[in-house]
């Protein structure tokens, strides 16, 4: 079969990425249309790979210590970093996502 050669083009624009995060605060001085492409979490997070806090052993909810992914599977095999704010909250909450960042958001059943 005929298999045409790949090209590469270094001439186009490339859009904005959009890095995932979730967060449910607005900002009212933004237009709706805005997107927020940068956040931070107030305080301490958990970065997590597959559930497991990455680089270690622990799981995401023992590592959040109640603050975060609280509730059945809440961050079973989620992969992102999650704010100690409550983040994750609730059965299912963020299982099998994969988030760049969650910033006060996501609840479960």
């Amino acid at each position: 079969p005929f298999v045409p050669d790949l090209v590469v083009s270094t001439s186009y624009k490339v859009a904005p990425l959009d890095v995932g995060i979730l967060s449910h605060k607005k900002d009212t001085s933004e237009s709706v249309s805005s997107r927020h492409l940068t956040a931070e979490c107030p305080g301490d997070s958990v970065m997590c790979d597959n559930g497991v806090v990455a680089g270690g052993t622990d799981t995401c909810d023992v590592a959040c210590g109640g603050s975060c992914c609280t509730g059945t599977n809440a961050c079973a095999f989620f992969t992102g970093q999650v704010c100690k704010d409550g983040s994750c909250d609730g059965t299912n909450a963020c299982k099998d996502a994969n988030i760049g960042i969650i910033v006060d958001w996501c609840t479960g059943e």
